[in-house]
């Protein structure tokens, strides 16, 4: 196997992954590695359809376009590092935004699970400005996490660690319905708006 490195330079550049399920790691401003590739100034990172893309954000990175796990298969993003807040928006079921803080404002596409392994102060959940049916509750897949989720598949699940000062979850417009499970061991202010 041969490595091969693409700088993407000046302008808008996307990269499309390979088939096969794939690692994406993003260590830099639109710079990283997947497979034997390892790229830099790259705005859009695209998977292949039907597969098993995950994304891993390391501390500091960013990307000034979009992640995009393709369409079909099972792709999920990995957020990694502290924050002193961190907000979590959707735009659609599969798609949405993420607010690092600091000018860090992660786009993403065609991805299934969200899962944040660093800790932040303040987190906050936007739903959709449908019909959300929320549930909020310990996610039994990553000790030590809080699972936002969806039962009307309005907006895709995040798994993130238990903030130490606040978790807002806003549904936005629509009817929605929260649901609350006893969230052991998060010790911070629970605050949901409807």
């Amino acid at each position: 196997t041969v490595p091969i490195t693409l700088d993407g330079g000046a302008g808008t550049d996307a990269l499309a992954g390979p088939g096969g399920d794939q690692t994406w790691t993003i260590t830099g401003s639109g710079a990283g590695t997947v497979g034997t590739v390892s790229f830099s100034g790259m705005e859009t990172l695209a998977g292949a359809a039907g597969n098993e893309d995950t994304f891993v954000l390391k501390p500091g990175a960013s990307v000034g376009g979009t992640l995009d796990g393709g369409d079909g298969g099972f792709d999920s993003l990995v957020v990694e590092g502290d924050h002193a807040s961190v907000q979590y928006t959707a735009t659609g079921p599969a798609s949405g935004w993420i607010d690092l803080g600091g000018g860090t404002l992660i786009r993403y596409a065609g991805l299934e699970p969200i899962t944040s392994t660093g800790t932040a102060a303040d987190a906050i959940v936007e739903a959709s400005a449908g019909v959300d049916v929320i549930r909020v509750e310990l996610d039994s897949a990553t000790p030590g996490n809080i699972k936002i989720s969806s039962a009307s598949a309005t907006f895709e699940s995040i798994s993130l660690a238990m903030p130490t000062t606040s978790l807002t979850v806003r549904g936005l417009g629509g009817i929605d319905f929260i649901t609350v499970t006893a969230l052991t061991g998060f010790t911070g202010m629970l605050i949901l708006e409807g």
